[in-house]
């Protein structure tokens, strides 16, 4: 029996040292237990083996795959984050959205609750204000502190400064005017438009809304149609389709997200009251606001404002919280009744 067990081994010798290497010396003792018979396994288990190899690569190929998607995450961090309020809701940051998506930057957005902010955020803007801008760039400086701006004006001015100096310094040609006018007169007459939307327009605007006493409708109606005058002599003046031109600029951008608001809620909340019922002076066929209507849907029509615009199901329905808590808009709306 020893001796025939000698001579088997000795028959089998090259095929077990193949086993060992290949299926492991576990499954190659098991072999060895079944050479006396006439269905040894070779196919099966080599098969087997193959598969638990294919396997573990398929394993260590997800996992790397994996590994290299986190690693290009990190390295394809958007530069810019902005933070706005839950569903975009907030118009001034609807501004600063519109402008980043103008200027074709790399940014991420992250909502912030209006009703409680966290202390991260506050610790970012202590005034608890979107949009808040931070600019990650550190191409520079390792270890320099990223740059917090706020205030939706200051934001997008600070941005298209940015591009600007980018531009300059790569010796790049500049787009045509980065959402702002090229000579200094015509800069301070978008900054003077932009003051006149936010003192005159939108204070009548929301005051209007607001008011509860019916006698002083017309009156409030007649002051914030004075102050959309202005608009309208605007676009007449600079030829349109815009309120600088025939370039977008930082005007149409900061009265966008606002007018959008204004055309919804008093439509819902003042008896079916538009715009483009309201005639001239002179004519009641000739409307008052056609240019200025015009221009709202011209710039509705671009990408941006379509990215960052509120539905008007949800405008009102948080401007019906506005009057259900008598909102202030932060000082927006004056006394009212």
């Amino acid at each position: 029996n020893d001796l025939h067990i000698t001579n088997t081994m000795r028959h089998y010798c090259p095929v077990f040292v193949v086993l060992l290497a290949c299926c492991g010396i576990v499954d190659a003792f098991h072999c060895v237990n079944n050479v006396g018979s006439s269905r040894l396994p070779w196919s099966s288990l080599l098969l087997s083996r193959r598969s638990q190899q294919q396997t573990k690569l398929q394993s260590s190929s997800v996992l790397s795959s994996a590994l290299s998607s986190s690693v290009d995450q990190e390295k394809t961090k958007p530069r810019f984050t902005l933070y706005v309020l839950e569903k975009g809701r907030c118009p001034y940051a609807a501004r600063t959205w519109m402008t980043m998506l103008e200027l074709g930057l790399d940014f991420e957005t992250v909502e912030v609750n209006a009703r409680s902010k966290p202390d991260w955020f506050l610790a970012l803007n202590p005034l608890g204000k979107v949009p808040t801008v931070i600019d990650n760039d550190n191409s520079n400086d390792d270890d320099a502190a990223a740059i917090v701006v706020y205030e939706s004006l200051i934001c997008n001015e600070y941005l298209c400064d940015l591009v600007l100096d980018e531009q300059e310094g790569n010796n790049a040609s500049s787009s045509s005017s980065l959402l702002r006018p090229a000579s200094a007169a015509g800069k301070a007459s978008m900054r003077l438009l932009c003051h006149h939307f936010d003192e005159n327009v939108a204070t009548a605007q929301y005051t209007f809304f607001m008011n509860s006493d019916d006698t002083k409708d017309a009156e409030l109606q007649q002051t914030l149609e004075e102050a959309l005058d202005v608009l309208e002599d605007q676009l007449l003046t600079s030829g349109g389709p815009f309120f600088m031109g025939s370039e977008l600029s930082l005007v149409d951008v900061h009265i966008w997200p606002f007018f959008l608001r204004l055309v919804v809620s008093l439509e819902h909340f003042k008896d079916g009251y538009t715009l483009s019922s309201s005639s001239t002076s002179t004519s009641t066929s000739s409307n008052r606001f056609s240019h200025l209507l015009q221009w709202f849907e011209t710039v509705q029509a671009r990408p941006s404002a379509q990215a960052t615009a509120m539905s008007a199901n949800d405008i009102v329905t948080v401007y019906q919280m506005f009057r259900d808590i008598n909102y202030k808009f932060g000082g927006l709306n004056k006394k009212t009744t």
